[in-house]
């Protein structure tokens, strides 16, 4: 590793200036600086930048007793990165630093130490903490080359820390352990599932095991087929469990959460004391519920949804409005490919709901996200009692 004290821009040229002074965060020997700078650009608004055209981005840099670290690479030495964060709970100062390739920067023995964690040339990196929601997986950050300036320094959340991907990092103790997630060998060894680079979306009780969600394409019916894959990280070994979409009332891949694989699997110790992950069987299935799709900036309700449905939904849905709103009135419904649209009117507000018989959704739209909440949170409870269940049918294959 090279030591250098001045700066080589990874980035390339800038035509703006540094705003302000430079920054600096401590924790000896260790010191993550930065400065900001604004450059031209028509796309300053999707961005995030100021009327004008500019856009300002964040440069940081990494020093150990004062010195700059300068990384070598093929091209071009690295001593800029587009995020660069001390980890708070670590035994020793270190930092976790990248823009597609993440590093780990630590002091040894009052020399600076740079371990490579992983590779990403293709994209940008990302980390995900495993344990940060009551010992279960937080949202996987991902590192944008923008002004990250304002963010803290540190770095904080849980024990387990999932780097691009491929290297989980054990904060207390710096041990890293690399996962394979989806390469050809394991892959064939899954009977074909994939995991490719996807989040992990549990944590097994034990901390032992993270578990993804995988998909293959059928090779006898070239039908989408879904599993979990669990993986033991200490031994980078993994297995698969296959699950029935319906059975397991998975409408949306986005719905694969720990509560839901706390509800439709189990997870067990076999008599290696080793945690096996496993389909839970029901004596009788859950009944179907409902989801509310959020808006991604105001968190409110963009509409409601209900699927996989039969056509008859339609019917006992309007029996729910109207017993709940009995000015209800149904202004017309007419068809248009594989929709049926149905317009009412609640208190003279003109709500719109979509029946589509490819999809086998229902979906309640309206301006009046509070009137959307309502109606769906009252066809909820009438779902939560057990009604309509035989008016729901497959989800379908695709």
């Amino acid at each position: 590793m090279t030591i250098s004290s001045g700066f080589i821009a990874l980035f390339g040229c800038s035509s703006g200036k540094p705003q302000g002074d430079a920054n600096q965060t401590i924790s000896d020997p260790l010191s993550i600086h930065w400065e900001v700078k604004e450059t031209a650009s028509h796309a300053w608004y999707s961005l995030g930048g100021t009327p004008g055209g500019k856009y300002a981005t964040s440069y940081f840099s990494v020093k150990h007793k004062g010195n700059t670290i300068t990384i070598p690479g093929k091209n071009i030495e690295v001593t800029y990165f587009a995020q660069a964060l001390f980890l708070k709970d670590s035994p020793k100062p270190a930092i976790l630093a990248g823009t597609h390739r993440m590093y780990l920067i630590t002091d040894d023995n009052g020399k600076p130490s740079v371990k490579l964690l992983d590779a990403e040339d293709g994209d940008y990196g990302k980390f995900q903490w495993l344990d940060s929601e009551n010992g279960q997986p937080g949202k996987q950050e991902k590192i944008y080359h923008i002004d990250n300036s304002k963010s803290s320094r540190f770095l904080s959340g849980g024990r387990y820390l999932l780097v691009n991907t491929r290297i989980l990092l054990d904060v207390e103790t710096l041990i890293t352990y690399p996962i394979d997630n989806n390469s050809t060998a394991l892959i064939n060894q899954l009977e074909g599932f994939n995991a490719f680079n996807s989040e992990v979306i549990c944590f097994s009780p034990g901390k032992t095991q993270i578990v993804l969600m995988a998909y293959r394409r059928n090779p006898e019916t070239n039908i989408s087929d879904y599993a979990l894959v669990a993986i033991d990280f200490r031994k980078n070994k993994a297995y698969v469990v296959p699950f029935d979409r319906t059975n397991t009332r998975l409408t949306s891949i986005q719905d694969a959460t720990p509560s839901w694989i706390s509800t439709y699997f189990d997870w067990t110790t076999n008599q290696e004391g080793k945690e096996v992950l496993s389909v839970h069987l029901f004596d009788k299935l859950p009944y179907w519920k409902g989801s509310f799709d959020l808006h991604p900036k105001t968190d409110e309700p963009a509409q409601y949804r209900v699927t996989p449905v039969l056509p008859e939904m339609t019917h006992h849905f309007m029996q729910c409005v109207k017993k709940h709103h009995p000015t209800a009135v149904i202004q017309g419904t007419h068809e248009t490919g594989d929709l049926i649209i149905t317009k009412f009117t609640v208190n003279e507000k003109l709500l719109t709901l979509y029946a589509n018989s490819k999809e086998k959704s229902l979906t309640l739209l309206d301006a009046d996200k509070l009137m959307v909440k309502t109606i769906g949170e009252q066809f909820e409870l009438e779902l939560a009692e057990g009604k309509f269940q035989d008016s729901f049918g497959q989800i379908p294959l695709n």
